[in-house]
């Protein structure tokens, strides 16, 4: 075989022991820091602390006001009273 065959051919190699190594650092070692921040993305609050400012019209009709919203988020595989936690969402 020819040398720079052998030379590419290494480098592929080991260029993908390299990326099966870092999945496995991912999956394994990091597994558990990895899945609570991911949990953290949908469990965080982000409060917006500047209120915006009204726009109304010539007479006084407000086009553009500010209003508290929230944001609900449920897996629906994690939960088990399907009606009960359809009802309690539905007051909200």
């Amino acid at each position: 075989m020819n040398w720079r065959y052998k030379f590419c051919l290494s480098v592929i190699v080991f260029a993908f022991f390299l990326v099966v190594l870092k999945l496995f650092y991912w999956q394994v070692v990091k597994a558990q820091e990895l899945s609570n921040l991911g949990d953290l993305q949908y469990g965080s609050a982000i409060k917006i602390l500047p209120k915006r400012g009204e726009i109304k019209t010539s007479d006084g009709f407000p086009i553009a006001t500010n209003k508290v919203s929230y944001q609900v988020f449920a897996n629906p595989k994690e939960v088990k009273e399907k009606e009960a936690t359809a009802q309690v969402l539905v007051s909200l």
